[in-house]
């Protein structure tokens, strides 16, 4: 009961406020009243919220532990030239380079045509950072995409330049990829392995999306307030899923220090589930209808199993473990070039460039080549006594700097890497500047220099 309250001669106007609790004791609740979703179902759709993103979360965690995707990668103390020649110089740079990223671009082009070149097919130079080109194999001995790649590259006659094929493809683009892409994707098991990814079951996730959806529908016919608070929290659930969808769907192909890149993806998870929790714990003191409620947990609960579906690996196991050993023998070649005699060989250079180390090998020549090694530069990058790149390994010439050829000087590997990654990005299409060679520029850069470390 109020205290009892006593006013004598009241002026004209004065008010007396009495505050009371009251409470209803009709047979039905006034209709007239917005009383909010009750304390109890707060708190079960709370639950539903934590315990859903738990449990979506335990599942991811499952099924890349099963996959063996959080395992340490083989430490490249351990890896030897015998290891290397095993697992990685066994094949061609170019299909290394597409399935250590799980990316086809520039940088596979380029280590293609060190390749080549490596191989005695063809020879090369470098003038005033432009790549020349010559074929010293009759073109009908090339097959396959080497052959699709030589085509397009050598217009006319026995040479090519950046020059010459920037001028041919002026007018339509060229995009060196494409010749190459289809081809090394099958070779690197991309294409078989993608039935690995029917293991990602996406049905709840539509039917908590649609479910969510008509909750909030039906919400909105509960006034204004709950028209406003299911969409400026949907709104908000959707602004922060875009984000974390390009993290997540980068996060997927990553294999190494995956806990420090999950800052790509998972802190948009945690947003999300702060979003429909700050409206249930009633901060506000605004009082939403369960409907509206319901509908945004069950919406961002879609929103985060998404997120959790794209970030796991498309890989099936076969692939993602010969995936890990490409990312450790990356590494290997990483570490050894901060040294100032790496045990590398210059024969290896074609995998320097798959893995986008090129930068790295610039810098490593630039700091201890022309000190260290006292070797003279070579007017050109060409074979080494017919040897390939995976014979070379077994021969051991030893690294010097110069294995991906000069124009003379100082920086002799990166001056050739640079003037042949020019030449792979192609030519842009005059009708498009993301097509032709922005598009191949813009892959080859994932896998280059500026996207290694990580993977």
């Amino acid at each position: 009961m109020p205290p009892c309250l006593t006013r004598a001669n009241a002026l004209r106007g004065e008010n007396v406020t009495v505050t009371a609790r009251l409470r209803h004791t009709g047979a039905s609740l006034p209709a007239a009243v917005n009383l909010g979703a009750p304390a109890w179902l707060r708190l079960a759709l709370l639950a539903l919220l934590l315990g859903g993103t738990g449990f979506f979360a335990l599942q991811f965690w499952r099924r890349e532990t099963a996959l063996g995707r959080f395992e340490p990668l083989a430490d490249p103390a351990s890896i030897d030239r015998g290891w290397l020649e095993r697992h990685i110089l066994s094949f061609p740079p170019e299909v290394v380079g597409a399935m250590w990223d799980d990316r086809t671009g520039a940088a596979e082009v380029a280590a293609l045509i060190a390749r080549l070149v490596r191989e005695g097919k063809l020879s090369s130079r470098v003038e005033d950072d432009e790549l020349f080109l010559t074929l010293r194999h009759p073109r009908m001995s090339f097959e396959g995409y080497e052959a699709g790649l030589v085509t397009s590259l050598f217009i006319d006659g026995n040479t090519t330049s950046t020059s010459k094929i920037k001028a041919h493809y002026k007018s339509s683009g060229f995009d060196p990829v494409s010749t190459i892409k289809a081809p090394l994707e099958e070779l690197s098991g991309k294409t078989t392995d993608a039935s690995s990814a029917r293991d990602i079951d996406r049905s709840w996730t539509v039917l908590l999306a649609l479910t969510g959806l008509a909750l909030l529908l039906l919400g909105a016919t509960a006034g204004a307030l709950n028209i406003v608070g299911g969409i400026l929290g949907s709104g908000l659930i959707l602004a922060l899923y875009l984000p974390g969808l390009a993290g997540a769907i980068d996060y997927r192909r990553r294999l190494s220090k995956l806990g420090a890149r999950s800052v790509e993806f998972v802190p948009m998870l945690l947003l999300i589930v702060a979003v429909p929790a700050f409206l249930l714990a009633g901060i506000t003191g605004l009082r939403f209808h369960g409907l509206m409620l319901g509908g945004v947990v069950l919406v961002s609960l879609a929103a985060i199993r998404s997120l959790l579906n794209l970030a796991k690996t498309r890989d099936a196991k076969a692939r993602l473990e010969s995936r890990r050993r490409l990312t450790a023998a990356r590494d290997y070649f990483a570490r050894e070039l901060k040294k100032p005699n790496p045990a590398l060989d210059d024969a290896w250079f074609p995998y320097v460039l798959a893995f986008g180390l090129s930068r790295d090998a610039d810098r490593w020549f630039r700091s201890f080549g022309g000190r260290e090694s006292g070797v003279s530069s070579p007017s050109t990058f060409g074979s080494s006594s017919g040897s390939t790149a995976s014979s070379g390994s077994s021969g051991g010439s030893g690294w010097t700097g110069f294995g991906g050829g000069a124009s003379g000087g100082a920086g002799a590997t990166g001056a050739w890497a640079v003037a042949a990654t020019t030449m792979a990005a192609g030519v842009a299409s005059p009708s498009s500047s993301s097509s032709g060679g922005s598009s191949g520029s813009s892959s080859g850069g994932s896998s280059g220099g500026g996207g290694g470390g990580g993977w």
